[in-house]
């Protein structure tokens, strides 16, 4: 036998030639398993003397041509001559044989087949879009191996002495047929594995139910890099997956600190290959239920109590998921009424030798390489809501480390309400960057000389007052019998992060009443005896009163 009589060319003059007795036959390889086939033409026969048989072939009508003359004799002589035909070339129902088929030979299995302990030659494979590499080959003989011949769709297109890995480079997209022979020294063969590598047809990953702010593509590029930083609302890069070479679609959920990474699984039909412990697997369109001969569809692609719903497929974590102490990255974030300011960046993986890049709703705005940068979102939008992702990556390699992804609204805190102090009592109260403090003006009850620095609660700097008998002379109060001082506290929601035991608050404008999942308004911005009264903020002691 030679390896590269494949069936896609014409065969060679000298295959067969039944008047010499020289039969048609076919070597059959795949996944490692062989078969060796032979053609039965068409034929009638008798038995004749000696109890031997006459066998002539004949065409689908059963009519006899003579190869050297030509001459033709139809059925009904050969009949009357004693001629059968056997039944196994009539196919059809065996209860109405007036409608079989009549079929012009068929392919017979020369040898018995039976289960393989292991294969004679085998390998793996990798690719990529264009490339494809056979690697590891593995051979299971005593006979020694002259040489290797590789091939893909029906060409060979390398030979070597020793099983060294190829590279096949190139490609383009299309199935492909991947044949590694193993050769004796007179070029016969030894072992073959042929594989067929299909090109995946999938169906496409559902992304319904995710945040589409908070939900990213993950992908690796030519180099092993992990990316994330392109939310599931925009389009899919194009890496993102291609089954045909085991790049399968993944995407990562962020909220506060805490991730959770996702695979897509599709639909697909299986067989097991005993040989090798291993599984083979078919991708399935749409929610086709039939499935090929040998194979079956996973139960895990029924939905219902009575399976009655058929999945296209579905998502499952990659990793385990656990109550994790400390997040592996988190930044406090703070909002104004036109900015976010990013506070210190920790968590379990912030160490030395990191870059941070800053994106704000899928743009990446910055680059710093200081986890106390404290940098700022500026010239925003008030009153919306920004999704704000930070990734930390190695600073030599550019190898994703971390990241933290938060939604944040641009929300003011209301202005604090003046009316019912005393102006001539009462005094802005002001720190300057240092956490120094000064006593500014006296109060407009209504604010009309608010400081312009007086408060910012994008940074934590709230709004402060005293209340004194006193005189402020240089920033100070003096002779004074009292004092009293006050924070504005305006009014928010809050909900508790049980990872980091924090209090996440977001402002809420005016007087309203409606929260986010999760979050809830303290009881102390309602008043009155049956609480209809909804105050925009309220000013509480800064330090506790005693005698």
């Amino acid at each position: 036998m030679i390896p590269g009589n494949w069936i896609i060319k014409a065969p060679d003059d000298d295959w067969y030639d039944y008047k010499n007795r020289k039969w048609a036959n076919l070597y059959v390889e795949s996944e490692g398993i062989e078969s060796y086939y032979v053609w039965i033409p068409r034929y009638v026969y008798k038995v004749v003397e000696n109890e031997r048989t006459d066998v002539k072939f004949v065409d689908l009508n059963n009519n006899y041509t003579n190869g050297d003359n030509n001459r033709v004799t139809n059925w009904e002589t050969l009949q009357r001559q004693g001629y059968k035909v056997p039944e196994a070339f009539y196919y059809g129902d065996s209860d109405n044989p007036q409608e079989n088929i009549a079929i012009p030979g068929y392919w017979m299995s020369k040898y018995q087949l039976s289960d393989l302990d292991g294969y004679i030659l085998d390998y793996s494979t990798t690719a990529t879009p264009s490339t494809m590499t056979i690697k590891e080959i593995k051979t299971n003989t005593k006979k020694a191996i002259a040489k290797y011949t590789y091939a893909i769709n029906g060409k060979i297109i390398y030979e070597s002495k020793t099983p060294e890995n190829y590279t096949i480079k190139d490609l383009m997209k299309g199935n492909k047929v991947l044949n590694v022979t193993a050769l004796d020294e007179n070029g016969n063969i030894i072992g073959s594995m042929t594989r067929i590598f299909e090109t995946a047809d999938v169906n496409p990953p559902d992304l319904t139910g995710f945040d589409k702010d908070t939900t990213f593509y993950v992908y690796w590029d030519e180099n092993g890099i992990e990316h994330n930083e392109i939310p599931i609302r925009e389009a899919a890069p194009e890496e993102w997956y291609d089954y045909s070479i085991r790049s399968w679609a993944n995407i990562v959920t962020r909220n506060n600190g805490l991730e959770s990474y996702f695979v897509w699984i599709p639909r697909y039909q299986y067989t097991l290959d005993n040989v090798n412990q291993k599984s083979y697997v078919k991708f399935i369109k749409g929610i086709e239920t039939k499935n090929d001969s040998g194979y079956q569809i996973p139960e895990a692609f029924t939905w219902g109590d009575n399976n009655e719903k058929q999945l296209t497929g579905y998502w499952i974590a990659k990793y385990q998921l656990s109550t994790e102490i400390l997040p592996k990255m988190n930044a406090e974030m703070t909002s104004g009424e036109n900015e976010i300011r990013i506070q210190d960046i920790t968590g379990t993986s912030i160490i030395s030798g990191l870059k941070y890049e800053y994106y704000i709703d899928g743009r990446k705005v910055h680059e710093g390489n200081n986890a106390k940068e404290h940098y700022i979102y500026e010239n925003l939008k008030g009153n919306q809501v920004y999704t704000i992702n930070i990734i930390a990556r190695n600073a030599s390699t550019n190898a994703f480390v971390a990241a933290v992804t938060k939604k944040v609204e641009t929300v003011r805190g209301n202005p604090p309400d003046l009316r019912g102090y005393k102006e001539s009592m009462t005094y802005y109260v002001l720190y300057d960057n240092n956490g120094n403090m000064t006593i500014g003006d006296n109060i407009k009850n209504d604010g009309r000389n608010i400081p312009e620095n007086w408060y910012n609660y994008s940074t934590r700097k709230w709004a402060n007052i005293v209340v004194t008998d006193g005189k402020v002379q240089n920033g100070q109060i003096t002779g004074e019998t009292f004092k009293n001082y006050f924070v504005w506290i305006p009014r928010y929601q809050y909900s508790l992060n049980t990872v980091d035991q924090r209090t996440n608050v977001k402002f809420i404008d005016g007087i309203g009443t409606e929260t986010k999942s999760g979050y809830q308004i303290p009881e102390a911005f309602t008043w009155g005896d049956n609480n209809e009264k909804q105050l925009t903020g309220y000013w509480i002691s800064k330090y506790q009163l005693s005698d």
